[in-house]
This record gives structure tokens, C-alpha cells and sequence, in this order.
């Protein structure tokens, strides 16, 4: 489960959601946001499907479609997998802090607009319980993760998306 704020610098605003995720190595995922503006990003590591449904009956959903390939960089494969030795030999300088963090920093242009991660571990468990990143344009997102299944069997299918009825399909 998730937990996410995001913090606009342009809009001075904060959006806060709520959700699910599945991860499945080497490169599965499926992010569900649940509250408040439900979305899908499924993943089954070709291609990446990005469903917004309708707000009422009377609209119609949208789905992006893409190759995985474009939406995948060092940093969230690390991030996912808990590897970083290759994302190091690639630019990516660690720092520890205080509390079980440690902060990530990319070279600059190799994770978009990113500036600047941090990663908090649980120790007992060796998880990744939370990460925050700050961006260029001074935009800011934190995610909390709990309830954390680690070797849980997870259907194939899960990543996979069937494109409902009444949706415009966007492909890029």
C-alpha cells in the first residue's frame, strides 16, 4: 500500500492519494490509485498502460499507451529491485543521513527533471519504506509504503490490461 503527497511549487498546491502497488521482477508493475482521482499504471515489461476512467457514465475513460522502454531509467529499476551497485557505476552518488536514509543523486539529465532522492529503510526488514523526491522545478512527492508482502506469488495476468469499453486509447 501507498501513501503519496505531491507538492506543486507552480501551483502551490498539495495533492495527497492513496493506493496499491504489485512489483514484479525484473520489470512488472501495476500502481493503482485508489483515492481521490482513481488511475492505473499497468506495466508487463513491453508495454505500459496508463487508464484514467470516466468521472461519470456519461464520459468515457482514457488510456495511454507506450512501450515500457520509455518510461524506465537506472534509478527506478534500483529503486524496485533494491540494487543499486549498477546505478552507482552510472553517476548515481549515495549519501547516508541520520534515520535509516540515505540520499540518491542522479547525474544530472539521466532521471528527467529529478534532483535529488531519499530512501528510508526499515532495518529489521531491509525495505524501503518511504522515498522523496525533489524535482528541478521545485515540485516534491513523498510515498509511504506499508503493508509490505515481500515473496508473495503474483499472477501474471496482474500485469496485464484489457482496455474497457467506451475508452479513447491514446497511443505514443
Amino acid at each position: 500500500s501507498f501513501e503519496q503527497e505531491e507538492v506543486s511549487k507552480a501551483l502551490g498546491d498539495t495533492k495527497k492519494s492513496q493506493g496499491k502497488i504489485a512489483w514484479k521482477a525484473p520489470n512488472r508493475l501495476k500502481w493503482e490509485t485508489e483515492t481521490p482521482d482513481p488511475n492505473l499504471l499497468v506495466s508487463d515489461g513491453k508495454t505500459m498502460w496508463f487508464y484514467t476512467p470516466p468521472f461519470d457514465e456519461s464520459e468515457k475513460g482514457q488510456v495511454i499507451i507506450r512501450k515500457a522502454a520509455q518510461m524506465k531509467n537506472r534509478l527506478i529499476d534500483a529503486l524496485l529491485a533494491g540494487r543499486f551497485s549498477s546505478a552507482v557505476q552510472q553517476g548515481l552518488k549515495i549519501e547516508p543521513l541520520p534515520e535509516n536514509t540515505f540520499k540518491l543523486l542522479p547525474r544530472k539529465g539521466t532521471v528527467g527533471g529529478l534532483k535529488v532522492a531519499q530512501v528510508k529503510i526499515e532495518p529489521e526488514k531491509h525495505q524501503i519504506v518511504q522515498v522523496s523526491l525533489e524535482y528541478r522545478d521545485g515540485n516534491r512527492s513523498a510515498i509511504s509504503l506499508s503493508a509490505i508482502e515481500l515473496g508473495k506469488a503474483i499472477p501474471t495476468e496482474t500485469f496485464t490490461f484489457k482496455v474497457p469499453p467506451r475508452t479513447d486509447i491514446l497511443k505514443e
